[in-house]
Formats: structure tokens, C-alpha cells, sequence
């Protein structure tokens, strides 16, 4: 949270040691996705389908901010009510394009780095 209120990218959490507790590692990686990391470092191979799982967005969650997305570029502004009675606002619309990019790099279509899609 100190990164995102510095301005700064979220960081990547740190290695889970405990090589062999790969549900320890899911479970630790999401709890670590909640506080505000992006990602985690890993030490051996078999912990990457794991982390890439436990980082991939909900379905509900890609399909919310496709659908805010949308009716941004409908309307053209990043301020009204949708249609659930939520606020959206430039916060907003960031952490929907965030699920987004977190989408396209879970299912192998990440951009370029350096670029924003």
C-alpha cells in the first residue's frame, strides 16, 4: 500500500521457502494479492503454475471491469453512476484496467513492457 500511495508500482511478494507446501503457497500468495502485491517471486519451477493461478483475476472481477471499460467508452468521461448505483470515478477505472492487465498476462497476452494496452 505504501508503493500504490508513493506512486509507485505494487511490488512482487517475496519467495515462499516452503518448497513442498504448495497449498501453503496459494494460500499465502492470495492473501498477499489482497494486501496490495502484484505477483511473487519464486524458487523452484513447480511453484509457477501456483503463483499463476493464485495471481490470475476472478472471471466475475475481468467481466466487471470489461463491462466498465465499455460504458467508459461510451460515454467518454470517468465519473457517473453505474448501473448497480456505484461511484465510478478515475480510481475506479484504474484498478478495472489493472484486472485487465492482470487477465492478458495470465492468459499469455501480456503487452509489451513499457506499454499499456
Amino acid at each position: 500500500m505504501a508503493a500504490r500511495a508513493a506512486g509507485l508500482p505494487s511490488p512482487p511478494q517475496s519467495v515462499w521457502t516452503a518448497v513442498r507446501d504448495l497449498d501453503g503457497l496459494a494460500a499465502d500468495t492470495r492473501t498477499g494479492q489482497r494486501a496490495g502485491f502484484f505477483g511473487r517471486s519464486v524458487i523452484h519451477p513447480a511453484q509457477i503454475p501456483v503463483v499463476h493461478d493464485a495471481c490470475a483475476p476472478d472471471p466475475s472481477d475481468v467481466a466487471w471491469a470489461r463491462d466498465l471499460m465499455d460504458r467508459l467508452a461510451e460515454r467518454g468521461e470517468a465519473a457517473w453512476i453505474d448501473s448497480t448505483g456505484r461511484f465510478v470515478d478515475k480510481a475506479v477505472v484504474e484498478r478495472a484496467t489493472g484486472i485487465l492487465e492482470a487477465a492478458q498476462a495470465a492468459a499469455g497476452t501480456a503487452p509489451k513492457e513499457g506499454t499499456r494496452s
